[in-house]
C-alpha cells in the first residue's frame, strides 16, 4: 500500500514542474493577469501549458526590458510588443509567428523566424536587418532605424516596404516586382529604379541625394514625392495616372506633364525650371512653382476656378501669364511678382485665320490682313482683227479660258468671249512689256483687287484700263 500512495503524492509535483523561465517582472505580470501564469506573483515563472496555446499577444506600452520566455509561446501567430525597453528580441523559435509588431522600443538585434508576413520595427536602433529568408514577407516597416544596408531580393511577395529614416546608400527593388508602395525617403541614395515595379501606386524617395529618376513605366503610380534632391532630370511621361507630385527642391531645369492628364497637386517651387505648360492638366487645383527661372506659364486648362493653391512668386524673368480668364485671375489669384499679369492670349501668332483662304494658316490666331484668295475675271471683247491674250494669239471668235497659280497655291482665272468680225492685222490687248503701277476706285482711291466692283488697273506706259471681276 505504500508504493501506490508515494506516486499519487508525487503527481502534484510533476504538473507544477512545466514552467517557463520569465525574468521580466511586467512580462511577468501580464501573463499571469490573463491567466497564463502559474498562480504565483513575481517569481520568475509562468505555465509553459498555458502559454503554449495562445496565439496572440498584446504586451504594447506595458515597460517590459526583456521577453524572455517567448520562444515558449508554440503557436503564437500575432505579437505586439511596441512601446517597450526592449534591446533585443529573438524570435527565431516562434516557427508559426507571421505578425511581429516591435516598434518604437530600443532594438539592437532582431531575430526572425521564416513565416512572417508583416513586420514593424520602426522606431529602433538596428543597424543591421536580415529578411533574406523571410520569404513570405508582404509588408515591412522599418523606418527610423540605423541601417546601412538592405537586401530584399529574396522578398518577392513584398507589397509594401516602409525603409525611410535609415542611412541607405543604396536600395535595389528590380525582383520586387508586386511592390504597390515603397518609401525610401530620409536616406543617402544616389539612384532608385523602379522600371520592373509596374504595381507601384505610391513612391515617396524625397530628402536624399538623387540626380535623376524615371517613373515613365509606372503607369499605376498616384503619388510620387521626390522633393529635397539633387534632380536635374524627372521622366514622369508614362505615368499617366499620377495625382499628386512634389518635385520641389531639386535643380530641375524643365519639367513635361503633358501626359499627366490626373494630376491634382504641383509642387514644384525651388528649381530652374525655365518653360511651364499644364494646358493638359485639366484636373490640376494646385500650383506652386514659386523660386524658379520661369519666363513661360502656361495655366490655361479650364479649370483654374476650381484652384486651391496658386503661387508664382520670385520669378523675376516672367511677365504674362497665359489663364483661362485673366479677369478672374486677377481677382482671385495674389501671389505674383509685380510684373507679372495675367492674358487670355500671351503669345498671339499673326497671319491668315481664315479658312476660306489659300494661305490659312492653322496656327495662327491673330488676323494681319494678308489673306490670299482665289481670283475671277470675265472679258468680252470684239474684234475685227487677232489679238493676243495673256501670251495667246487669238484670231478665231469663241470663249478662251487661262489658269494662273501663285506661290501659295491660289488660281487666277481669266476667261475671255471673243468676237472676230473682219480679222486683220493684230491688236495686242495685253503689252506685256507694261507694268502695273497701281489699282484704284472710281474716286481715284488706291485699293486692292475686289470682286464685282469696277477698277481701274493704272499701267506705266499712261494707259488706263477699267475692269470688273464676276465669279
Amino acid at each position: 500500500m505504500k508504493k501506490p500512495l508515494l506516486i499519487l503524492l508525487f503527481l502534484p509535483m510533476i504538473g507544477f514542474g512545466q514552467l517557463t523561465y520569465v525574468p521580466d517582472s511586467a512580462f511577468e505580470a501580464i501573463l499571469e493577469s490573463i491567466l497564463v501564469g502559474n498562480g504565483i506573483a513575481n517569481d520568475d515563472s509562468v505555465s509553459t501549458n498555458s502559454i503554449r496555446t495562445l496565439t496572440q499577444l498584446n504586451l504594447v506600452g506595458l515597460g517590459i526590458f526583456d521577453l524572455t520566455g517567448i520562444e515558449d509561446f508554440d503557436s503564437l501567430q500575432i505579437l505586439e510588443c511596441s512601446y517597450n525597453n526592449l534591446t533585443a528580441l529573438d524570435l527565431s523559435s516562434n516557427t508559426t509567428l507571421t505578425s511581429l509588431d516591435c516598434n518604437n522600443n530600443q532594438l539592437i538585434s532582431l531575430d526572425l523566424n521564416t513565416t512572417i508576413t508583416y513586420l514593424n520595427c520602426n522606431n529602433n536602433q538596428l543597424s543591421t536587418l536580415d529578411v533574406s529568408m523571410n520569404t513570405a514577407l508582404i509588408s515591412l516597416h522599418c523606418d527610423s532605424n540605423n541601417i546601412i544596408s538592405l537586401d530584399i531580393s529574396n522578398n518577392l511577395a513584398l507589397s509594401n516596404l516602409r525603409c525611410g529614416y535609415n542611412q541607405l546608400v543604396t536600395l535595389d527593388v528590380n525582383n520586387d516586382t508586386v511592390l504597390i508602395q515603397l518609401w525610401c525617403n530620409n536616406n543617402q541614395l544616389t539612384s532608385l529604379n523602379v522600371s520592373n515595379n509596374l504595381n507601384l501606386t505610391v513612391l515617396r524617395c524625397n530628402n536624399n541625394q538623387l540626380m535623376s529618376l524615371d517613373v515613365s513605366n509606372n503607369t499605376n503610380l498616384i503619388s510620387l514625392r521626390t522633393h529635397n534632391n539633387q534632380c536635374t532630370s524627372l521622366n514622369i511621361n508614362g505615368a499617366t495616372n499620377l495625382s499628386t507630385l512634389w518635385c520641389q527642391n531639386n535643380q530641375l531645369t524643365s519639367l513635361d506633364v503633358s501626359s499627366n492628364t490626373a494630376l491634382t497637386s504641383l509642387r514644384l517651387f525651388n528649381n530652374q525650371v525655365i518653360d511651364l505648360d499644364i494646358t493638359n492638366n485639366t484636373a490640376l487645383r494646385s500650383l506652386n512653382c514659386y523660386y524658379n527661372h520661369l519666363n513661360s506659364l502656361n495655366v490655361k486648362n479650364g479649370n483654374n476656378m476650381n484652384f486651391t493653391a496658386f503661387n508664382v512668386t520670385h520669378n523675376p524673368n516672367l511677365y504674362c501669364i497665359n489663364v483661362d480668364d485673366s479677369s478672374w485671375s486677377a481677382n482671385n489669384w495674389a501671389n505674383i511678382d509685380t510684373q507679372h499679369f495675367f492674358s487670355n492670349n500671351c503669345n498671339p501668332i499673326s497671319g491668315c485665320i481664315d479658312t476660306l483662304a489659300c494661305n490659312y494658316d492653322t496656327l495662327a490666331d491673330t488676323d494681319d490682313g494678308s489673306c490670299i484668295y482665289s481670283t475671277a475675271s470675265h472679258d468680252t471683247i470684239i474684234s475685227n482683227i487677232s489679238i493676243s491674250w495673256n501670251g495667246l494669239m487669238l484670231a478665231i471668235s469663241g470663249d478662251y479660258t487661262f489658269l494662273l497659280t501663285n506661290s501659295v497655291g491660289c488660281d487666277s482665272i481669266a476667261n475671255l468671249n471673243l468676237t472676230i468680225t473682219t480679222p486683220s492685222g493684230i491688236l495686242n490687248i495685253k503689252n506685256t512689256e507694261k507694268t502695273l503701277l497701281r489699282i484704284t476706285d472710281i474716286l481715284g482711291r488706291e485699293m486692292p483687287y475686289k470682286k464685282k466692283t469696277s477698277l481701274f488697273y493704272i499701267y506705266d506706259d499712261g494707259t488706263v484700263e477699267k475692269r470688273i471681276t464676276i465669279e
